[in-house]
């Protein structure tokens, strides 16, 4: 299956049932080897994401079991999914994701590893890989956050954050390089979590109004 005649087919769907206001999309590096985060509710958080933003190629790291209908995995696997066993060293799924990468094509994960079921705001201890992976491929990491979990004709908001380059890392400790990154990229996703938080419930949902408040702010300071 063709990812992008695929999403051709799907998009005006995905569109009009997951409705999905998208803030920072210019800091968005279409086309390139990019490591995109972002928290986890459910099996649909990519679908406003495949419909908005990865247009020419996608891949998404996604947990083994939803492979094991030989439909599933087809379309799964057109949709740019990588299969991976959790609680295990997979080392097929990593030589996978490290290649794409390499390849120069974009990577989504959910560095939090489960789905938050109850749809808090709250987030999950981060794993590591998504700074593995950057480091090992040199590919910035863009946090993104989704206000709450996607319902069919709710409309939901996303956050993207800007790039994050690992480069002050290079010449640490393996160890505390994966700890100390891991713990950057959580604090950065909390401090976005914060900010959607005030655009849509103090500001409705207004980015300009969201950003002339903090303008004021920052003035009265």
């Amino acid at each position: 299956m063709n990812y992008k005649l695929l999403r051709a087919v799907i998009s005006p769907a995905l569109k009009m049932l997951w409705p999905t206001t998208f803030y920072g999309t210019e800091n968005l590096i279409l086309d390139k080897n990019v490591v995109y985060v972002c928290n986890h509710y459910s099996a649909l958080d990519t679908n406003a994401m495949v419909a908005k933003i990865f247009k020419n190629k996608f891949n998404v790291v996604i947990k083994g079991e939803a492979f094991k209908s030989k439909f599933g995995a087809r379309f799964l696997t057109g949709m740019g999914g990588i299969p991976i066993e959790r609680g295990e060293a997979d080392v097929e799924a990593v030589k996978k994701i490290l290649g794409v990468l390499k390849s120069g094509e974009p990577l989504l994960l959910f560095p939090e590893g489960t789905r938050n079921k109850s749809g808090s705001k709250e987030m999950f201890k981060f794993k590591d890989g998504a700074v593995v992976f950057a480091l090992k491929t040199g590919s910035p990491i863009i946090p993104m956050v989704q206000y709450r979990p996607p319902k069919i004709f709710r409309r939901n908001y996303v956050l993207i954050g800007k790039p994050m380059y690992l480069e002050k890392y290079s010449g640490m400790r393996t160890s505390s390089v994966k700890c100390e990154a891991t713990q950057d990229l959580y604090d950065e996703m909390i401090r976005l979590r914060h900010q959607l938080d005030n655009i849509v419930e103090n500001c409705r949902g207004d980015l300009k109004k969201y950003e002339l408040s903090t303008k004021m702010r920052l003035e009265k300071k």
